[in-house]
């Protein structure tokens, strides 16, 4: 992900997070970064603040539904019903979902949750036969795309500060993203047929005259272009 300190040491006074959510992290993609529009590098205090205790709110929200969460799961005795415990394994890939939408550092809760469902696949499975665990594996898999790509969870937020909606701003925080999320996101994007790629190349061409080295805008495209087309082709290969 774009870094503005590693960019202009000063570039403003206020105390960032060293593991920023979802608004903050979205006002660090903007700060100083050649990829987005000159109006959209600053950032002002009132932003700064407001994004703050969006991301605090949130944080509040998860770690109690988290702990409920985990109380509930601790007073499971084995005897549950199937349907009971697939309901439970939805909730706790729907937790984990949320806290990948939120951002920051979560890991403690994440490996928790992670150890719940593999508790839940367990017991279904040893209920099931091989062409159900499949279909599990494959319901999980679903999940797994907004688990472990945080980008790509907080554009699915109904207030997300880059919605998918603005494919202007979407885009522009994408391509300010580290190479995996890109070619990651770009292939699930490729999946549904929704392509870019010109509007990336004009972003990125923009972006190396406001100063983004040009092997970087290269390198950034490169893996965009390789994660659509991967994603294009898995989807022609279903049909």
């Amino acid at each position: 992900m774009w870094k503005p300190w590693h960019k202009k040491s000063a570039a403003l006074a206020w105390e960032w997070s060293s593991s920023p959510r979802c608004f903050e992290q979205h006002l660090l993609r903007r700060l100083n970064n050649p990829i987005f529009l000159p109006s959209r590098r600053t950032i002002s205090e009132q932003e700064f603040k407001t994004a703050k205790a969006l991301d605090e709110r949130d944080a509040d929200a998860f770690r109690r539904a988290f702990a409920n969460h985990v109380n509930e799961g601790q007073g499971l005795r084995g005897s549950e019903t199937i349907g009971y415990v697939n309901d439970y394994l939805k909730r706790t890939l729907q937790l984990m979902e949320r806290s990948a939408a939120i951002g920051g550092d979560w890991q403690r809760e994440m490996s928790t949750l992670e150890a719940g469902v593999d508790a839940c696949k367990k017991l279904l499975n040893s209920h099931s036969g091989s062409e159900d665990a499949t279909l599990l594996e494959k319901a999980i898999a679903l999940h797994s795309l907004q688990i472990y790509n945080s980008f790509l969870a907080q554009s699915f937020r109904s207030d997300c500060p880059f919605p998918r909606t603005d494919t202007d701003e979407w885009l522009r925080a994408l391509l300010s993203e580290d190479e995996a999320t890109i070619e990651n996101t770009a292939i699930f994007a490729g999946g549904l047929g929704w392509n870019f790629i010109e509007q990336a190349r004009s972003i990125l061409t923009d972006a190396v005259r406001d100063g983004l080295p040009p092997v970087e805008a290269r390198r950034k495209l490169g893996f965009l272009e390789a994660g659509y087309s991967k994603g294009a082709h898995m989807s022609q290969s279903k049909t």
